[in-house]
């Protein structure tokens, strides 16, 4: 899977001051509840009662997607003991650009001893000529737990926009006890290079990113890490897999012909997180 990495700039500044959505989560009787959920436009946040003792929340937008200018600016606080899943209704779209202008997303979480953080979105799709910029922070206890999921496809194929957009940029951050643990920086940009190059994408039309911090996860990186070792990949593989060990845990990078055998394969990957959060991630939504 190659990409442009470079480093990340700061986001511009929106055309309108921003708002901060927030959400809190805490443990009480036993189960995760949000006790604070406040989410000003164009974000939403939608709290559904969902089964087990996790708390769901899934952000939305209006219009169903982001537009140049719009900055969403959410803040996560995910109390001690307390398991937290944020997702999306669907994947986020990115349409149009004007007068170069980014849509642009910040994420700044915190999580509490023996805390769980799920970060699993839809992957991120860019129109034509699109512009989008994210940056996410976790800041974690050092008993607490994270995964984050970080995927985007290459656009609406069906309109013939394969990699069209200008600029897709990510970076998160992770931090265990105020120390940075792991730092993840991608940029694809047009000015800089061809996005759909056999150097940067290759045949491949979503690329997906899974970190698992924290001892929660500890067994779950075994397992993957020796399965991904186990597994012998054709030379041109259609879902080509690599897992990272590391001291916190480790990361899964994958990459798919489209976002739906990709989110297969991350759902069998991911199964082992079923019984925490009540049921997959993708249950009756994909």
């Amino acid at each position: 899977m190659n990409a442009l990495l470079t480093p990340a700039r700061d986001l511009a500044q929106p055309s309108t001051p921003s708002m901060q959505a927030a959400v809190a989560f805490e443990q009480v009787v036993g189960r995760t509840v949000v006790t604070r959920c406040h989410s000003p436009a164009p974000m939403k946040l939608l709290t559904p009662r969902r089964l087990g003792t996790a708390a769901w929340v899934y952000m939305s937008s209006y219009g169903g997607g982001l537009v140049a200018g719009d900055r969403l600016d959410l803040r996560v606080d995910v109390g001690s003991d307390a398991t937290a899943v944020l997702t999306t209704q669907a994947s986020t779209k990115v349409y149009h650009q004007q007068d170069g202008k980014s849509a642009q997303q910040l994420v700044d979480a915190k999580v509490g001893s023996n805390g769980t953080l799920i970060v699993a979105p839809d992957p991120i799709t860019c129109f034509a000529d699109a512009r989008y910029e994210q940056r996410q922070q976790f800041d974690l206890a050092s008993d607490a737990s994270l995964l984050l999921l970080d995927w985007f496809t290459a656009g609406r194929l069906a309109h013939g926009e394969r990699w069209a957009f200008d600029t897709y940029a990510s970076e998160n951050i992770v931090q265990v006890d105020s120390e940075t643990v792991a730092c993840d920086r991608l940029r694809m940009d047009r000015e800089v290079a061809s996005i759909d190059g056999p150097f940067m994408t290759n045949r491949y039309n979503c690329f997906a990113m899974v970190m698992l911090v924290g001892p929660a996860f500890n067994g779950a990186c075994k397992q993957i890490a020796e399965a991904v070792r186990e597994q012998v990949l054709p030379k041109q593989s259609m879902l080509p897999i690599s897992f990272s060990p590391m001291p916190w845990g480790g990361v899964l990078r994958l990459a798919g012909m489209g976002a739906e055998p990709v989110r297969a394969e991350l759902e069998r990957r991911l199964a082992f997180i079923g019984p925490t959060i009540g049921g997959g991630l993708w249950h009756r939504k994909w």
